[in-house]
């Protein structure tokens, strides 16, 4: 039973009946090529300082590192740490790449718009664009495929670390706006006004609701393993169909308990 228990959580980053091990092994490989490219380009086209001021490069470095432990699950796949890791990275990378993408398309991008604001006067080039278009695009699409392959669930309390891991971010980016005088978002995200506390404020909610879409496709994968654990075998359909009693009744309420408890515990710190 604890061999079972042990090969039934190394599953956690594996795929789902939907893809086999080859392929996703192969489709994570080339999502953390094209990202690698991403920032590769982001810190040609813009320099260091300019990447690191930004919280879509945060973000970034996330997801490169999920999808680099998603990637070496395939060769340690005993590795307690390398799971736990996984878990909590992808859970970190998703919520944070859910705010960058609703933030980047939803309000700022048609705030310039509206308003005809510049944020950057600096030349446009190919390489920025495709930067721009990769940064901002790329890792949400490959972490909506990678949440629908793999079995990972969120943990509620999880929702901790990437609330954490924003406040960092604002605090760091805040600091370098007292000492250089000039805001990375300038002029839409500014620290000197009561609409920069709304527009953190939005952000909060926008980082919880990415992390509820985790949870709620969290909750159907156990309900996909609820159903495929309590479906009869081809055994048990040709056994003769006996008249039910309470302690049978009571006796099945007891394995589906147990069963469901055994994923929260495999899949929880």
């Amino acid at each position: 039973p604890h061999q079972n228990q042990k090969m039934e959580k190394n599953m956690t980053l594996s795929s789902s009946q939907k893809k086999s091990e080859k392929t996703l092994k192969w489709e994570r490989g080339s999502c953390l090529l094209i990202l690698l490219f991403t920032t590769l380009s982001g810190v040609i086209d813009g320099g260091i300082p300019f990447f690191l001021r930004h919280y879509s490069n945060w973000a970034l470095f996330l997801t490169i590192f999920s999808f680099l432990t998603l990637f070496s699950s395939h060769w340690f796949k005993n590795s307690t740490m390398l799971i736990k890791t996984g878990q909590l990275l992808f859970e970190l990378a998703w919520t944070c790449e859910f705010l960058v993408t609703v933030a980047v398309w939803g309000v700022f991008l048609p705030t310039a718009m509206i308003l005809n604001l510049t944020m950057d006067d600096r030349e446009v080039t190919i390489l920025g664009f495709l930067y721009g278009m990769l940064v901002h695009l790329a890792p949400i699409i490959y972490l909506a495929l990678e949440l629908s392959w793999n079995q990972i669930l969120f943990t509620p309390l999880h929702f901790i670390f990437p609330f954490i891991f924003t406040v960092a971010y604002f605090l760091f980016d805040l600091i370098l706006f007292k000492l250089s005088g000039k805001a990375t978002y300038d002029p839409i995200l500014t620290y000197d006004n009561v609409w920069a506390v709304a527009i953190c404020v939005t952000f909060a909610i926008l980082l919880g609701l990415g992390f509820m879409i985790g949870l709620c496709v969290s909750k159907r994968k156990i309900n996909a393993q609820l159903s495929s654990k309590s479906s009869p075998s081809t055994a048990e359909q040709e056994m003769e169909a006996k008249p039910s009693s309470i302690e049978e009744n009571v006796q099945q309420l007891i394995i589906s308990e147990q069963v469901n408890k055994q994923i929260f515990t495999h899949y929880l710190f």
